[in-house]
C-alpha cells in the first residue's frame, strides 16, 4: 500500500475478504454491521460519481483499540501479508471524518464533503474519483448542503458523546 494522506493521517489497516470487496459491499448495503464501519473512498465515490471501478473497499471503524479486531471479526475479514488487501479498515484521526454519515442501504458512507477529502488524497486513481464528487457536490448543490441549525445540532450531539 502505497503511502499517501489518506493512508497516513488515519491508522490504516490492511485487510482481505474473502469472498471479495464486491461481496462484502453487497452484504453491507443489504444488511449493515452491528459496530460502526462507514465506507468511504472509490466504492462511496462510485455510488455519486462513477468514474473507475475497483480499488480496495475502505472503511472507517471506530478508534479504539480493539475496534478493527471487532469489525474484521463480524465481516470475517483476514489481515492481509505484506499490506496487500482487498479491504483496508481506517481509524479516523479526528471524530470529524464521521459527521454527516449517509445511509446507503442498510450501510453508512461518509458524508460527500468527506468523501471528496478521502479520494482527493488517496492512491491511484482515487484523485480522478474525487474531482468526480466534486463535480457532482457543485451540480447538486441543494441536496446536500446544510439547513440553518443543522450544524447547531450536529455540535451538540458530539459534544453528548462520551
Amino acid at each position: 500500500m502505497r503511502s499517501t494522506g489518506l493512508f497516513r493521517s488515519n491508522q490504516a489497516v490492511p485487510m482481505v475478504a474473502r469472498m471479495g470487496p464486491d461481496a462484502l459491499y453487497r452484504s453491507l448495503i443489504a444488511r449493515g454491521t452491528e459496530i460502526t464501519a462507514v465506507v468511504t473512498g472509490s466504492y462511496a465515490a462510485r455510488e455519486v460519481a462513477p468514474v473507475a471501478v475497483g480499488g480496495p473497499l475502505t472503511i472507517y471503524v471506530d478508534p479504539g483499540p480493539d475496534m478493527v479486531d471487532a469489525v474484521a471479526e463480524e465481516l470475517s475479514l483476514m489481515r492481509a501479508a505484506h499490506g496487500l488487501g482487498n479491504v483496508i479498515l481506517l481509524q479516523p484521526s479526528d471524530w470529524g471524518q464521521l459527521l454527516g454519515r449517509r445511509a446507503f442501504g442498510a450501510s453508512e458512507h461518509v458524508a460527500l464533503s468527506q468523501l471528496a477529502i478521502d479520494c482527493l488524497s488517496g492512491p491511484d486513481r482515487m484523485p480522478a474519483e474525487g474531482e468526480a464528487v466534486l463535480a457532482h457536490m457543485v451540480a447538486t448543490v441543494d441536496a446536500w448542503r446544510r439547513h440553518p441549525g443543522e450544524l447547531a445540532n450536529e455540535a451538540a450531539t458530539i459534544r453528548s458523546r462520551p
